[in-house]
């Protein structure tokens, strides 16, 4: 595992990306800069690479399903040990998928929370379908989507914090 560096802004994070295509990006919702989950919708959108690990100080199930929905592979949380971070890189850099599971309970909770058109949408994300097998289904663009997704990830999570971007294991 090597740390390839860290960015404040999205500008900087694209070029570090580009620079580097680092296998896992961690993000720090917690820190000033960038929105954690709508970077994660916005760079799972693009590719699959690279896997995002969020490192959050707040967590719960509401977080954990809407970081699902935006293709997050991985929530520690900083309470957490340094070795559940590190376990949480490994894991995500070789496809697994740490995320914590989601209770049936907070499925429910959430899709209650939605518009009826949105819950289609959650299941199948929380099943893992990808975004174009969505559409497919739908009978949607892949944009309607991702629009649709990018709106349920801002409601879920009430208010989304800044985030630092920092890529690490290449």
């Amino acid at each position: 595992m090597v740390l390839v560096g860290s960015a404040r802004t999205e500008p900087e994070l694209d070029t570090l990306l580009r620079r580097t295509d680092p296998s896992v990006l961690i993000l720090d919702v917690d820190h000033p800069g960038l929105h954690g989950l709508a970077l994660s919708l916005r760079l799972k959108r693009r590719s699959a690479r690279p896997r995002i690990v969020l490192h959050s100080g707040r967590g719960g199930s509401r977080l954990t399903v809407a970081a699902a929905v935006a293709g997050v592979d991985a929530v520690v949380a900083k309470s957490d040990t340094e070795g559940a971070l590190l376990e949480a890189i490994r894991a995500a850099a070789h496809d697994a998928h740490p995320l914590p599971a989601i209770s049936l309970d907070a499925q429910a909770h959430a899709a209650e929370a939605l518009e009826p058109r949105d819950r289609a949408i959650l299941a199948m994300r929380l099943a893992g379908t990808s975004w174009a097998e969505i559409a497919t289904a739908l009978r949607v663009s892949a944009a309607t989507v991702y629009e649709r997704a990018a709106s349920m990830v801002v409601y879920l999570t009430a208010a989304t914090r800044p985030a630092e971007a920092t890529t690490a294991a290449r």
